[in-house]
């Protein structure tokens, strides 16, 4: 299960890790399969994605640079405290273009899923 969207044209590559694919969208990315997440009235799934344990590693002269961190989505609503939903790992490729550098490819690996019903139409209708 992969969990967020990505937005076009900022990631070239989505690499399939044996989970759902990221399909483009015209807006973002968005799961292949329908586990499309909800919309709240203020225009947001109501969830929060802490990033934390940030590792980076740069190769100035190859002009390459990888980094892996940890995901913890949070979700809260007036009916549901706020609470974590998932638990996921990133690991990112970048390379320097004409002196900038762009996001190549990002892996998502979930590692914990909690209650997802509020979140994913999908795993509502389970």
């Amino acid at each position: 299960m992969v969990l967020g969207t990505v937005a076009v044209g900022v990631v070239d590559r989505v690499h399939d890790t044996g989970q759902p694919r990221l399909v483009p969208s015209r807006h973002g990315c968005r799961l292949d399969g329908g586990g499309m997440p909800f919309v709240y009235s203020d225009g947001t799934p109501r969830t929060h994605h802490v990033t934390s344990h940030l590792a980076i590693e740069v190769d100035e002269q190859a002009g390459m640079a990888v980094s892996r961190s940890y995901v913890t989505v949070l979700q809260a609503l007036p009916e549901l405290p706020l609470q974590p939903i998932a638990g996921s790992r990133y690991h990112d490729r970048f390379e320097r273009r004409n002196g900038r550098w762009c996001f190549l490819e990002r892996r998502v690996r979930i590692n914990l899923v909690g209650d997802v019903s509020h979140h994913l139409r999908q795993a509502a209708a389970l």
